[in-house]
């Protein structure tokens, strides 16, 4: 699996998002087409290997899922590709507390597709409506999550609003997490992590999957 030189060692967060920012903004759509059908055959993959280590259960999945935004890597054509009989899609959504806002998930109704459940909500991301969220997070058996950059041991940089973080620090039983990316996304040197800072367990880009070094 891909990773970058050991250029941002030196970076800030902020430096390190903005450099992120640009790199993926450059990408043509072809190339984001390109990688969103590379995520169609890995995500199926990775699931089954899920399953294979006992990480998954043979039933019914609980996957917690995002929809795309700024180039980000797309899972709307892997998410379309997974049998719904067997699986059970939740998408977040942004909502208002007396902290400036947390994730709620709603799960993806099965007659429904993403386009057709999610509307544009705050910050301008494709979301679930607040009324089909419960105040409980779903117990979800894994969550794929987007991020700006990942390292190899799973550290995970985001946009700087601590959504994720938050959701994970409150709950009982923790899914396995998936980071989502390109290749250009995961850097050989660590990220500058804080302790509240959610490492995920998995990293999925285009061309294949790995687990994170411990």
């Amino acid at each position: 699996m891909t990773g970058q030189a050991d250029c941002y060692s030196a970076l800030s967060k902020e430096q390190i998002r903005e450099r992120m920012r640009e790199h993926r903004l450059a990408l043509s759509q072809a190339q984001v087409r390109q990688a969103a059908d590379g995520l169609a055959e890995m995500l199926p993959q990775l699931l089954v290997h899920l399953r294979s280590v006992g990480q998954l259960p043979y039933g019914r999945i609980h996957l917690g899922s995002y929809a795309a935004i700024r180039n980000e890597a797309d899972l709307s054509l892997a998410i379309a590709k997974l049998d719904r009989r067997s699986v059970d899609i939740y998408y977040p959504a942004v909502v208002d507390d007396a902290d400036n806002g947390c994730l709620r998930f709603a799960r993806l109704p099965n007659r429904l597709t993403e386009q057709a459940f999610l509307k544009t909500g705050r910050f301008g991301i494709p979301e679930p409506p607040a009324s089909a969220c419960p105040a409980n997070l779903p117990k979800l058996d894994a969550l794929l999550m987007p991020g700006l950059a990942f390292d190899r041991q799973g550290n995970r940089l985001g946009w700087g609003g601590a959504f994720y973080d938050r959701l994970l620090a409150g709950v009982d039983a923790r899914p396995i997490l998936v980071g989502v990316c390109y290749g250009f996304q995961i850097l050989d040197q660590l990220l500058p992590v804080e302790k509240t800072d959610q490492a995920v367990d998995y990293l999925l880009i285009p061309e294949g999957y790995r687990a994170c070094e411990s």
